[in-house]
């Protein structure tokens, strides 16, 4: 049980919501973000230290592997029998030594010991400052793993991701590669800004960023899209309620463009919460033509409701359902930005690296080819599907258009790099990204057409 202290100061309140949240993390693996909002709210964390806390959260989970690793070598067999609270106070504690340079020593062990205080656990405070005390003088001294003797354990240890991704990469991309990919994975991520074309265009709100002092660049591959380097609470940002833009990487963005749906149209978005996607096509079709945005869970579709009403699209529709069983009169376009494993985004949602077991790759691709059946059903002869997943397995991805054309001869592969460029594609098949070649999200992008 934990207690209310009177003496902690508002910081220690704000640092305990991110505490509390690892713990709860740990036990039920929840969603990170959510979680996280959830204690702002009830611990009544300023607007303006939510960033700072946002970032000390994800890269603790980031960097869970590490911070352990080197904290094992000074806390010795001890480790995994002190309590949960203790464990996060002195994750967060290493994290913010490692990682953020500019927070000095005494600091950290200061507010570590009120944290353990404020858990009610105020026999461990000599303890949690004496160790954090002796590894902070100690850090040259630590003993890392070898990547020549076993690759797989090292890189795993030192990048802080699971044995079994590692393996999967460095048996498909090799050694060099996989590095160059977990340490893309470990960069807190870019924010991108997608300009709302019906609102305006991306060269005003390029100008409106520059003068609120955000340090705007261009998008690396779309026009419509920004990238922020000086990023904040989305909220702050200059005409966010007007529905100037939104916040979308520009991976995702790849999607509605290689759709490339025309004004008057009908579209399907058989996965369409939290509607970015959806929106995007809708700006591009000019907000003329009619989406079917199609969502399981009427509490998803509000949100896609709520970001059309925010950016002033009247053209799409909602609809609760299971697109795998869905029955409509045929379309023009389908769009299947698929449920999957999630590990081209892991930059943004560090908890999936630990969220995700390979059997999940297994269950999503049953779900994705029930899918790519029904979209086969649901689109017009003449007309487009577009397959779209945030992975870079191949078993979610090239594998699964393989087999549908296999069994599917009245489709077939269009090149989708007249709509997004020639170097995003693989062999002029499809669209693959991956954050350490292309500088945005893992994903995958394919279309394909109905030919008879």
């Amino acid at each position: 049980m934990f207690v209310n202290d009177p003496k902690s100061g508002e910081q220690t309140e704000s640092r305990w919501a991110a505490v509390w949240t690892l713990v709860q993390f740990w036990k039920r693996r929840t969603y990170l973000a959510k979680y996280l909002h959830s204690e702002f709210r009830k611990n009544n964390v300023p607007l303006i230290d939510r960033p700072f806390l946002t970032d000390l959260v994800q890269g603790t989970v980031r960097w869970q592997v590490y911070l352990d690793w080197v904290l094992k070598q000074f806390v010795r067999g001890k480790y995994s029998q002190l309590p949960d609270v203790i464990r996060a106070i002195l994750q967060i504690s290493l994290y913010q030594k490692l990682f953020m340079s500019r927070i000095p020593d005494y600091a950290i062990v200061n507010e570590a010991n009120k944290l353990t205080r404020r858990a009610n656990q105020d026999r461990l405070r000599g303890f949690v400052n004496g160790v954090l005390r002796n590894v902070f003088r100690n850090l040259d001294e630590i003993d890392y793993p070898n990547t020549d003797e076993n690759p797989i354990q090292a890189l795993s240890i030192l990048f802080s991701f699971p044995e079994w991704m590692v393996s999967r990469w460095v048996e498909r991309f090799g050694v060099v590669f996989t590095r160059s990919l977990l340490e893309s994975l470990n960069q807190p991520p870019a924010t991108f800004v997608r300009v709302n074309t019906l609102r305006t265009i991306a060269d005003a709100y390029f100008q409106i960023l520059q003068e609120n002092r955000f340090d705007p660049k261009r998008g690396f591959y779309l026009p419509e899209f920004l990238l922020v380097q000086k990023s904040r609470w989305v909220e702050k940002f200059p005409f966010y309620h007007e529905g100037y833009f939104s916040i979308q990487d520009e991976s995702a963005g790849l999607v509605a463009h290689v759709l490339h749906a025309q004004p008057g149209e009908t579209v399907l978005d058989m996965c369409s919460a939290p509607g970015g996607k959806t929106t995007h096509i809708a700006e591009l079709m000019k907000n003329r033509g009619r989406i079917i945005a199609v969502d399981l869970y009427p509490s998803r579709l509000q949100m896609v409701e709520e970001n059309a009403s925010r950016l002033g699209i009247t053209c799409i529709e909602t609809l609760e359902g299971d697109s795998r069983t869905l029955s409509l009169k045929p379309v023009d376009r389908v769009l299947i930005d698929a449920p999957c494993s999630g590990l081209g985004v892991i930059a943004k949602k560090p908890e999936i690296k630990w969220q995700r077991m390979p059997r999940d790759i297994r269950e999503m691709t049953a779900i994705q080819r029930g899918l790519l059946e029904n979209a086969a059903k649901l689109v017009k002869k003449g007309g487009i599907i577009v397959y779209s997943t945030c992975t870079i397995e191949p078993e979610e991805n090239e594998d699964q258009i393989e087999a549908f054309l296999k069994n599917h001869k009245n489709f077939v592969l269009e090149p989708p790099g007249q709509f997004v460029g020639e170097k995003l594609t693989e062999s002029g098949k499809w669209v693959k990204t991956f954050p350490n070649l292309h500088k945005i999200d893992g994903s995958f992008v394919a279309r394909l057409k109905k030919i008879n």
